[in-house]
């Protein structure tokens, strides 16, 4: 008999409205039950798999000694089928997330399948065979109404245009489809992931979804300058905008004067490592610099926006901005940071030098000791007028 198990799961984990619902209306009841984000939805729903014993058991072996990993569905339910579902696993920032979820036949993968991000942003692959790679590949922002569709290798975006999305529906497999229509600005963008000196290729393109939340003009800050507003109305976690920069590390932050006195900085530490975004000096302004804005969001002690982490199909690993909590269009978005250095930073370089020190030889020790005596004068005078700082918000 055949059986398609992947309906079946999702009915049982489902709350349905009607229990004689068919298996081909269970995708769609969850889309339609969703007011808000129906992709991010129907993940939640199928990301109850985890609760099952059955799972819990399999996914324990497979996840030893590794950050990726693969369940069937059939596994799970050790019953035959002819169309699996293929959930791949992976661990990031020390919990697993499901990464990847496409079908198999006996001839091997096929049909749609999704890629889910960092950030709550998603790569849909209309005919997938193994790998997020062709020409038609979507890649969807959080707010499930801006994406990218254009040719993807492996994943990483090669060249693709601003698109909407015009419908979420689901196919026979009860797998969501993504259709799009073409914007009124069908910007063209590629992968441009910045490196220590190297900021961006195309500085002034902005990113689309930022197109849709932001803007920036003279802050209601006094002596804060500019800085950021909404343009429509935001819900609580909604991604607002992105935090862009060059890529930068705590040493960096001591010994280059730019990057020490800088106020345009925020941590990039995606693999628990010292790294961190700067904005260089020459890119402050929005007539140098205006990919991504959230270097101009101002400091404030009740700040309504915090940083999340998102894999950007553009700038690879950077920060969002995320809402703390609703606000109206007209908002000026405000976050706590610190002006150069914080306590964390500081015991971090301190835990760094103090490995470095036991691995050095006597003869380099005392040259070692005395360069990290001026670093640490430099970081507690940035500490002190950082406590100040606070201290007046």
């Amino acid at each position: 008999q055949r059986v398609n198990m992947w309906k079946w799961f999702l009915l049982v984990i489902l709350v349905t409205e009607c229990s004689t619902t068919s298996f081909d209306d269970v995708c769609e009841l969850t889309i339609k039950r969703s007011v808000r984000r129906p992709l991010f939805s129907w993940y939640k729903e199928i990301s109850k798999i985890e609760e099952l014993d059955d799972f819990k058991y399999i996914f324990l072996q497979r996840s030893q000694r590794t950050s990726e990993c693969q369940v069937k569905l059939s596994e799970v339910f050790n019953k035959p089928v002819t169309i699996d579902v293929i959930f791949t696993f992976k661990k990031i920032f020390n919990a697993w997330n499901i990464s990847q979820i496409h079908l198999e036949n006996e001839d091997g993968a096929f049909g749609t399948a999704f890629k889910f991000l960092e950030g709550e942003g998603a790569i849909f692959c209309p005919e997938f065979l193994g790998k997020f790679t062709g020409p038609d590949l979507v890649f969807v922002y959080p707010d499930e109404e801006t994406a990218i569709r254009g040719e993807f290798r492996d994943g990483h975006l090669v060249k693709g245009s601003e698109v909407l999305i015009d419908q979420i529906r689901c196919s026979k497999y009860g797998v969501p489809v993504i259709s799009t229509v073409q914007s009124d600005n069908p910007r063209e963008f590629t992968e441009d992931v910045s490196s220590k000196h190297h900021l961006s290729s195309s500085p002034l393109v902005r990113d689309p979804l930022e197109v849709k939340y932001v803007e920036v003009a003279d802050s209601l800050i006094q002596n804060a300058g500019q800085g950021v507003f909404l343009k429509r109305d935001a819900k609580k976690g909604d991604t607002v905008a992105f935090f862009n920069g060059v890529r930068i590390d705590v040493d960096d932050t001591v010994k280059e004067e730019s990057h020490r006195a800088s106020v345009h900085k925020v941590w990039n530490d995606w693999r628990d490592e010292d790294k961190m975004l700067d904005i260089p000096p020459e890119f402050r302004t929005v007539d140098s610099y205006n990919a991504t804005l959230g270097h101009k969001i101002n400091s404030n002690k009740d700040g309504n926006v915090e940083y999340g982490y998102f894999l950007h199909p553009r700038f690879g690993e950077i920060r969002s901005v995320v809402m703390k909590r609703d606000a109206e269009a007209g908002t000026e978005l405000t976050s706590v940071y610190g002006r150069v250095l914080d306590n964390i930073t500081f015991l971090r370089k301190v835990y760094s030098d103090f490995n470095t020190y036991l691995n050095m030889n006597d003869e380099n020790r005392l040259s070692f000791l005395s360069e990290v005596q001026r670093d640490y004068r430099i970081m507690l005078e940035d500490l002190m007028i950082d406590t100040k700082t606070k201290l007046s918000l």
